[in-house]
């Protein structure tokens, strides 16, 4: 076991820290003790929590059809995880914690990397997930990637996580392709007060966040800052993440019962992504401003997004400066012409525009509109359809369309089966469309030779066709809850950088990639879900994953697989399973384990090609692995403070999540310790 060490800027910070702590402490002494003691009870309530809990209706979600509805409604498959679960869980970061829902794909890069997606293709750099933080796109533009571990939002602030699997352009527009993420963060009303809580541990990890919140007459407010660095797990010593988060919001209710919430926020740091197969060291800011008006039946939106980033690959070590400006209104209207439908429409504008000369050479601009609409319709009480559609325009991939019809159908109490229909797209990031690079890079013994990387301003966007079959169930006073989905996704026009011209040995004068739409595949597979609640105080939870990708086509998404080919980039099976027990000691104990069967990592390999250009994509085994994940905590009975022990990959597992000969890094086990405080 590795011992922390702290520089003095991090004895600084975390001695702060304790005297902050310290000082509040006390205060919690004279708090009321009927307030206390309902302040705890409910802090403590969750899924697992008492009887209230096992007998209580389905949860509500929102993502799914852009309107509150009972989960058993959803026209999609939705897993929603609570706040109450993120803290039991230990989880110091999202992409962590999503390796607990079934049907999704989490490979780890480094501790400043990570890369999700639903239902395969998950790489380095994947870029067919949606993920909104309150109703805010989160996704880079600019890459067509979501920087997991630099979004501005910190565990403790989460109210819950909705993950929806499957197409979701018909709400959503480009880019909700094989899912959407949508984080919904803390009211000021739930966070009142102030909460601070502190985790340390190896690899020089040290995570710092206060919040606080209050009411008062019709204005609301939230405060939220972040301190959070680690080092490399392979590398010691090598610092991979140092980033400071922070946001405000304000929010004014109006004596009509319209309300007004402002609020920004910034996440700015340095670490590392690896795109392809190359990685870059990335050093900047995501900065975010955001106005929300509701009145009635209207939603009004609008934000702006910055991401100002230098970025150096690892081959020419050069520094590229990256821009991109984001503005998006959005508009949304629910109509209930009768107790039998309820039907919203909306319309969106997204305007982007990058600057980065070294890049992608002159500044580029897009101008993005759209319009939506969905219906609800019940023609019977154990009967819903949802019907919907949306247009988008594109400056260079022209008009979409993205249709979407769902049946919800309950023909005994609590038996619930779903079918639907849906189909989405993936728009070309501005790389794809405007690169325009060169890059030197070293063949030893060999000359340096430059890499060309250009983009293509005649791509269409990716496609995918789904249909899909549910089924879910509450039984056993609802202690019980099962829920099964199958699908069947045609996936097609991959975006795919691919080499245009490579010059032979000997010696090679230089290599071009460009992209290209190139690829076809079909993804079959399902989903078992199962959780039980044992006792009051004592329950658990087992997911299964199955998933088979075959290529239609040669060069399904950088593949090296031939038509009718397994595509084996991805793991066929995986699963998941959860045991939680709360004791009235005050003791708590959470165990995670995770199991995901190998795949075979895609990568460029220059060195092979230099002899041989056909050599170019080549491929390396990851075995499958388990981790196992525990945390121990206790709740102090007179205060509403909880110090956990948390220990993720338990028995040292040691692996890796991708190919070694990209830069994957290998992942091992690690004690952290936490304390959190709420007064």
């Amino acid at each position: 076991m590795r011992l922390v060490k702290l520089s003095g800027r991090q004895l600084r910070g975390t001695l702060y820290f304790l005297v902050v702590f310290s000082l509040l402490l006390p205060l919690s002494v004279y708090s009321n003790p009927e307030e206390e003691n309902e302040a705890t009870q409910s802090s403590s309530r969750g899924p697992f929590k008492g009887e209230e809990v096992l007998f209580q209706e389905f949860p509500v979600v929102f993502g799914a059809a852009k309107m509150e509805q009972p989960i058993t409604q959803s026209p999609s498959s939705v897993t929603v995880i609570t706040a109450e679960e993120i803290r039991h869980s230990g989880a110091t970061n999202i992409a962590d914690l999503l390796r607990r829902v079934p049907g999704l794909d989490v490979i780890r890069i480094s501790q400043s990397d990570a890369n999700i997606s639903a239902r395969g293709f998950d790489e380095p750099g994947a870029n067919a997930f949606l993920v909104l933080i309150d109703g805010r796109s989160v996704y880079l533009d600019f890459f067509g990637n979501i920087l997991w571990d630099s979004l501005p939002v910190v565990m403790e602030e989460i109210e819950r996580i909705e993950v929806i699997r499957g197409p979701g352009s018909a709400l959503y527009g480009a880019n909700a392709f094989s899912g959407v993420v949508n984080i919904i963060t803390k009211t000021p009303e739930q966070l009142q007060g102030t909460t601070v809580s502190s985790t340390v541990g190896q690899f020089e990890t040290f995570i710092n966040t206060v919040i606080h919140a209050g009411v008062k007459d019709r204005w609301s407010y939230k405060a939220v800052g972040s301190w959070n660095e680690t080092n490399s797990m392979e590398f010691d010593d090598t610092n991979e993440r140092e980033d400071a988060k922070a946001s405000v919001l304000l929010g004014y209710q109006f004596e009509n019962d319209s309300k007004l919430t402002v609020s920004t926020g910034f996440d700015e740091g340095d670490g590392s992504t690896l795109a392809g197969d190359t990685q870059f060291a990335r050093e900047g800011i995501l900065y975010y401003g955001k106005v929300n008006y509701d009145y009635e039946n209207w939603k009004f939106q609008t934000y702006y997004n910055l991401t100002d980033l230098d970025v150096t690959d690892d081959i020419s070590e050069e520094e590229r400066s990256i821009v991109n400006n984001v503005v998006d209104f959005e508009l949304q209207n629910t109509l209930e012409p009768n107790d039998r439908n309820t039907f919203i429409w909306g319309l969106n504008y997204r305007y982007n525009r990058v600057v980065s000369r070294k890049v992608i050479g002159r500044n580029q601009t897009e101008n993005i509109y759209s319009v939506f609409a969905q219906d609800e319709y019940r023609p019977l009480d154990n009967l819903t359809i949802t019907g919907g559609a949306r247009i988008d325009h594109h400056p260079i991939t022209g008009y979409h369309f993205s249709p979407r019809l769902s049946a919800v159908y309950e023909p005994w109490e609590n038996h619930i089966f779903r079918a639907s229909f849906s189909q989405a797209f993936r728009n070309p990031a501005f790389v794809e469309s405007y690169l325009d690079l060169q890059i030197m890079t070293e063949a030893a013994p060999l000359p340096d030779f430059p890499v060309t990387l250009t983009g293509n301003r005649d791509l269409d966007s990716e496609q995918i066709t789904s249909f899909e079959l549910g089924y879910q169930t509450r039984q056993m006073q609802n202690r019980l809850g099962l829920k099964a989905e199958v699908f069947y996704n045609v996936m097609d026009d991959f975006i795919t950088m691919l080499p245009v011209a490579v010059d032979p040995f000997p010696p090679p004068t230089s290599f071009d990639f460009g992209f290209i739409n190139s690829g076809k595949a079909i993804v079959t597979g399902g989903e078992l879900s199962l959780d039980y609640s044992f006792s009051d105080w004592l329950s658990a939870y087992l997911n299964y994953s199955y998933q088979f990708l075959e290529a239609k086509d040669a060069g399904a998404e950088n593949t090296i697989n031939e038509e009718g080919e397994q595509i084996k980039s991805s793991p066929e099976h995986k699963a998941n399973a959860g045991l939680y027990a709360e004791f009235r000691s005050g003791i708590s104990l959470n165990m995670d384990v995770h199991y995901v069967s190998s795949i075979d990592a895609n990568f460029f390999n220059t060195a092979a090609a230099i002899f041989d250009p056909n050599a170019i994509l080549d491929e390396e085994h990851i075995d499958d692995y388990v981790r196992t994940d525990i945390r121990v905590a206790y709740k102090f009975p007179k205060h509403d403070v909880e110090a956990a022990i948390i220990i993720s990959n338990v028995f040292n597992d040691v692996h890796r999540e991708w190919a070694e000969s990209s830069g994957a890094e290998s992942f091992e086990r690690q004690f952290l310790f936490n304390v959190t405080g709420r007064f």
